[in-house]
């Protein structure tokens, strides 16, 4: 899924997902139709997206944030926001803070909570210091490029978010790389 094969990953996640439920494991089972929803949702494939999300939960696992962006992309902004503020009210952890920001910060620029979005872009940028994963210094990138872009400070956005290619690029990550691209085309 990093590296964009997203046919391949699909298949992956399909053979996990038997694989874990054969065995008796749901919540893994869960965690890998949650994952099949989240590149479902990339490619557009909504129905398909709900129905992998819909069935995670059936095993326990809350598909959030992807059924939060699904959301979004749909045009359900509201439900999203109250979404994304209910998961971050409630993960306490960095690691677990660290998976909600990004798309926390996405949500939040849509519902016009530029403030909101804001604070999750420096506290996802801090988590990234601390923890020193390149993937997500480059999603803090972006994010800051974004709150940038909402807050009307274009200029101040392109270094954020030319860092966030040049991050997403060195791992090899074509669909980040092409969402900071296509970011910086539009400031």
């Amino acid at each position: 899924r990093a590296h964009g094969a997203f046919p391949a990953a699909l298949d992956e996640l399909d053979r996990a997902y038997r694989r874990y439920t054969e065995s008796g494991q749901p919540p893994a089972a869960g965690l890998a139709l949650a994952e099949r929803g989240d590149i479902l949702r990339i490619q557009g494939a909504y129905a398909e997206a709900e129905a992998a999300y819909e069935r995670a939960a059936t095993y326990g696992h809350d598909p959030q944030p992807g059924r939060a962006l699904l959301w979004l992309a749909k045009g359900r902004t509201a439900a999203a926001a109250g979404a994304v503020r209910r998961l971050l009210q409630e993960a306490g952890n960095p690691v677990q803070r660290s998976r909600l920001l990004p798309a926390g910060v996405e949500v939040l620029l849509a519902d016009g909570a530029v403030d909101e979005a804001r604070s999750a872009m420096e506290e996802m940028s801090a988590i990234a210091e601390s923890i020193g994963s390149t993937a997500l210094r480059a999603a803090a990138a972006h994010s800051a490029g974004c709150v940038h872009v909402a807050s009307g400070d274009a200029a101040g956005a392109l270094p954020h978010l030319r860092l966030s290619w040049r991050l997403w690029t060195v791992l090899d990550s074509p669909y980040e790389a092409a969402r900071a691209r296509v970011a910086m085309g539009r400031v």
